[in-house]
C-alpha cells in the first residue's frame, strides 16, 4: 500500500532502501556521492511510495549550500525549560531531520556574543530564519532594517508572523465552562505587552461578555515583571485572596500551567475541591498539563503546525513569491482533563 504524500519522508525511503537519509537526499537532489545504480533504486522507491518533497526540502534544493535557522531569543537554560521554546525547537529539528534539511539553531542573546546578529546569519550560513517568541530591541532593530535574510516571527509582532490562535482556544474553554453552568469565572493573565498573552486576555474577556458571565471586581488580574519565585508567590497570594472571598468563583482561567498549579495548591490547602468546587483551565503544553495530579485542562498550541506554517512562508519569501503580510494563525485546541467539572452551584 502506498503512503500518502503528506506522510512519506526521506527517513521512510531510507528505511525501505536500507540506506541512510543522507544517501536518499543525495539521490533525490542530485548531490553527494551516490552510484547511478543506487540512485535509480532510491528514485524508484520514492515513486512507489508516492514521495512528495516538503517545503523545507524545496528550500534546500533552491539554496543547496545554505540551511535555515531557528533563532531563539532565550538563553540555553531558559529555553530548555520553556513551555513554548522547547517544543518549537523539537518540532523544527524533527522536521528538518526527517527531510534531510541542513539547519541551524541560534541563541541570539546579546550577552552571549555582544552582537544582536544571529551567528548563522553573521556567517552567511543560511538563506533565511524563523524567530521564536519575543525579540529583544536590538535584535528586532537588526531584523527590521537588514534586507539580506527573509524571516518569519513566531508569537511576536513582525511583517510576517505565525501565531497560535490562543484567543479562540480560550474562547472555546470559556464556552465549555459556561455549558457546565459556570457563571462566576475568574481570570489570571500575564503581561499584556506580550502578543500571546494579550490574545489570551482578549479571548477570555470577549467570551465572558458574550455569555454575560459574572467577573467580580478584582477577579481579572495579570502578573508581570518578577523572577520565577516572585511570580509563583504572587500567583499563590492572588489565589489565597480570591478563594477566601464570600462570593468566590466556581472556575478560573489561568494564562499558564504554573499559575494553574498554584491555584490548585491553594485550593487544596483551603479545603476547596478541584474540580468539584472549583474548575481550572490553564494554557501550555500537554506535557506540562500531565506532569502532576490532577492533570490540568488546557488550551494547547499546535507547535508542529506553527513550524510548518513558518517554513512555508519562509520558502515563499526566499523564492520571491508573494505572501500576505500580517498575522498567520494556527488553531489551538482546548483539551478537557481532570480539573474541569459541572459547577457546584444551586443557581
Amino acid at each position: 500500500m502506498r503512503l500518502s504524500r503528506s506522510t512519506v519522508t526521506i527517513t521512510d525511503i531510507a528505511r525501505r532502501a536500507g540506506v541512510s537519509p543522507t544517501a536518499v537526499s543525495s539521490a533525490l537532489h542530485g548531490t553527494g556521492r551516490v552510484s547511478e545504480e543506487q540512485r535509480t533504486i532510491i528514485q524508484n522507491i520514492a515513486r512507489e511510495m508516492n514521495y512528495q518533497p516538503s517545503v523545507a526540502a524545496q528550500i534546500m534544493r533552491s539554496h543547496a549550500t545554505n540551511g535555515i535557522a531557528l533563532v531563539i531569543t532565550d538563553d540555553h537554560e531558559t529555553a530548555s525549560e520553556s513551555g513554548v521554546t522547547a517544543p518549537l525547537v523539537a518540532h523544527f529539528v524533527r522536521k528538518c531531520e526527517a527531510e534531510g534539511v541542513r539547519y541551524h539553531i541560534d541563541y541570539a542573546m546579546e550577552s552571549l556574543s555582544g552582537s544582536p546578529v544571529p551567528p548563522s546569519m553573521l556567517g552567511g550560513l543560511v538563506s533565511g530564519g524563523i524567530v521564536a517568541e519575543r525579540m529583544p530591541p536590538q535584535l528586532r532593530e537588526w531584523f527590521t532594517t537588514q534586507e539580506r535574510y527573509p524571516w518569519v516571527a513566531i508569537d511576536d509582532t513582525a511583517p510576517y508572523t505565525v501565531v497560535s490562535s490562543v484567543d479562540d482556544g480560550i474562547a472555546e474553554a470559556v464556552r465549555h465552562l459556561a455549558a457546565l453552568r459556570h457563571r462566576k469565572i475568574a481570570f489570571g493573565g500575564l503581561s499584556p505587552t506580550i502578543l500571546v498573552h494579550a490574545m489570551i486576555r482578549d479571548g477570555f474577556e470577549r467570551t465572558a461578555r458574550a455569555y454575560d458571565l459574572h467577573v467580580a471586581e478584582g477577579w481579572n488580574a495579570h502578573f508581570e515583571g518578577a523572577t520565577r519565585v516572585e511570580q509563583l508567590n504572587r500567583y499563590a497570594e492572588f489565589a489565597q485572596w480570591l478563594l477566601t472571598q464570600p462570593d468566590r468563583p466556581t472556575a478560573m482561567v489561568c494564562a499558564d500551567t504554573k499559575m494553574a498549579r498554584a491555584v490548585i495548591y491553594i485550593a487544596q490547602r483551603l479545603g476547596i475541591r478541584v474540580p468539584e468546587d472549583l474548575s481550572i483551565v490553564g494554557y501550555g503544553t500537554s506535557g506540562d498539563a500531565e506532569k502532576g495530579i490532577p492533570c490540568v485542562a488546557q488550551v494547547e498550541p499546535n507547535f508542529a503546525g506553527m513550524i510548518d506554517k513558518s517554513i512555508t512562508i519562509l520558502q515563499h519569501l526566499i523564492d520571491g513569491k508573494p505572501v500576505d503580510q500580517g498575522v498567520h494563525r494556527v488553531p489551538a485546541k482546548f483539551t478537557q482533563r481532570a480539573t474541569v467539572a459541572w459547577a457546584n452551584t444551586e443557581d
